[in-house]
């Protein structure tokens, strides 16, 4: 794994890049050199061939003087003349330069130290005893070698030099083009679970670290909702374990300060056991909505009738209306694909504080229906209006609009609402409450043909 920081990667990576350059560049420069030698001695054997065949032309005998005289008059210049593959002037070249038979076709061949380029030529004369030549011009070039290896070791000085000031040059721009988020890094030190109000800085920052910036602020602000809410969440479970937990040690305590009879033991135990259920019933619905907070729930989905669930759910019901003189009244019907346990555990829950919150000698509705595919199930009854500082809290755990209810003979702990949400939301559905006028209404809403992938 690379361990370097950043700042040296970037280094490395902007020098790579302009090492690859430059050498692409001097290899360039390099190369057009030496192909404009090449030209420039191709260049000096064209002309000097034609000179040398206008003479050989004009020459009056077979007298090469004139021709060795002027190819002796340039430096560099030494000529091979044969008469039917016989050498007749010059030196014999390399065996290499007899495998090149193309005329005025440019080769290089080697005499110990020096080398040269050469051209193949014929030379023809005007009058019929003059012989047809073969002739090898060549020019040393070696003048021109020595100048290119020069060159090259100048070019790979410069790529050196160059390269050495890459690396200062890249790593003080990436240094500094990276102070901000030196600048993040120092600020997210000082951010701890005790003190979550601290945020990034957003001004003079460039785009790409602004937009990392708005997005570790946005992070923020959740996980500070988050605490918040878990904070609150620890304290209302410790408040709401210490009442019965208080309840079970009191009642236990006099039962044992002096020997009783057996009724009295008996009683006492029949009150511990409500404590122990309504202990076992918060904790089996903390663990539900833990369930659900973490997408661990598995929804058993089927095709329901949603009329028939609320009916039975009426049936269970009945009792507890009478007791509170309240009537129940499902109108219209609906089907939904979902978890049966599920939903009847939501509608439960809202039927459930209806009945007890609800007044009485009233009437509570059920409406069902179905419309621009969706399920729209509506529960409504006449009770004590809710205020309009309570209906956002509604859903929150352990929250109670009517403080008065607490630990009274309504055994609910505030979780009801909160697991019936979650019950919905894992439907892919909505859940919302409407109080006014003495009529307090909640509606939920299905896709009906949407499944929640968890």
């Amino acid at each position: 794994m690379f361990k370097h920081s950043l700042t040296q990667r970037l280094t490395l990576y902007f020098l790579g890049s302009i090492l690859l350059v430059i050498s692409s560049v001097l290899w360039l420069v390099n190369d057009a050199v030496g192909k404009h030698f090449i030209e420039q001695d191709k260049q000096q054997l064209e002309d000097k061939i034609s000179v040398l065949q206008s003479l050989y032309s004009n020459n009056k005998s077979s007298n090469l003087m004139n021709i060795t005289s002027e190819v002796a008059r340039h430096a560099g210049l030494t000529i091979q003349i044969k008469d039917q593959n016989k050498i007749i002037y010059g030196e014999a070249l390399l065996d290499s330069t007899e495998q090149v038979r193309q005329l005025m076709k440019v080769f290089y061949w080697s005499d110990n130290s020096a080398k040269f380029l050469a051209m193949r030529f014929e030379m023809k004369g005007k009058k019929p005893e003059l012989p047809l030549l073969q002739a090898t011009l060549s020019v040393n070039i070696n003048h021109h070698l020595e100048f290119l290896t020069v060159f090259k070791e100048m070019l790979i000085k410069f790529t050196l030099v160059v390269g050495a000031l890459s690396v200062l040059l890249c790593w003080f721009m990436t240094r500094q083009a990276l102070l901000p988020l030196v600048k993040l890094t120092k600020k997210a030190s000082l951010i701890s679970k005790k003190d979550l109000s601290k945020r990034m800085p957003t001004h003079n920052l460039p785009i790409e670290i602004y937009s990392l910036s708005c997005t570790l602020n946005q992070m923020l602000d959740r996980l500070e909702v988050a605490m918040t809410a878990l904070t609150h969440f620890s304290s209302d479970i410790a408040h709401e374990l210490r009442t019965p937990v208080n309840n079970l040690m009191t009642e236990t305590q006099v039962c044992l300060s002096y020997p009783r009879e057996k009724e009295e033991y008996i009683n006492t135990l029949a009150s511990n056991i409500e404590e122990y259920e309504r202990l076992s019933r918060m904790i089996t619905d903390m663990l539900f909505l833990a369930k659900s907070d973490n997408q661990h729930l598995n929804i058993n989905r089927e095709q329901l009738s949603l009329e028939q669930e609320v009916s039975d759910i009426f049936d269970f019901y009945e009792a507890l209306a009478e007791e509170s003189s309240v009537s129940l009244l499902l109108i219209g019907t609906a089907t939904l694909s979902g978890d049966k346990l599920m939903l009847r555990r939501a509608f439960s829950n809202l039927l459930s504080n209806a009945i007890r919150y609800g007044d009485s000698d009233s009437e509570i509705i059920v409406k069902l229906n179905e419309q621009n595919g969706q399920v729209i199930a509506t529960i409504e009854n006449k009770g004590k209006t809710i205020s309009a500082d309570d209906i956002p809290h509604l859903f929150k755990r352990f929250y109670r609009a009517d403080k008065s209810r607490t630990h009274s003979k309504h055994e609910g702990v505030g979780l009801g609402l909160a697991i019936t949400r979650s019950i919905v939301e894992l439907h892919n559905g909505k859940i919302s409450v409407v109080s006014e006028n003495n009529v307090t209404k909640f509606t939920l809403c299905f896709n009906a043909g949407s499944k929640r992938i968890l």
